[in-house]
């Protein structure tokens, strides 16, 4: 299974960003946020004290900067 990206470069076969690319880009992140969802549970159910302090100290993709939870706001499960 593959999921291209464009990267935008002008006067290279320029034909923008098509649907199809779109697409696959939203492919891409339900699955990493279904598999992250998953992942979730499964290390709550087998570490259910420290997988909490890990998950109130860490963000959702990246680095947490800001103390703003994405995953409670957007969680599929």
């Amino acid at each position: 299974m593959s999921f291209p990206l464009v990267i935008y470069v002008p006067g290279y076969n320029d034909l923008g960003i098509r649907v199809g690319d779109l697409i696959s880009l939203l492919m891409l992140v339900t699955l990493l946020i279904c598999f992250s969802d998953i992942e979730d549970r499964r290390l709550r159910k087998k570490f259910p004290e420290s997988f909490q302090d890990y998950y109130e100290n860490t963000g959702f993709f990246s680095p947490k900067i800001i103390n703003l939870k994405i995953s409670d706001r957007f969680s599929l499960f």
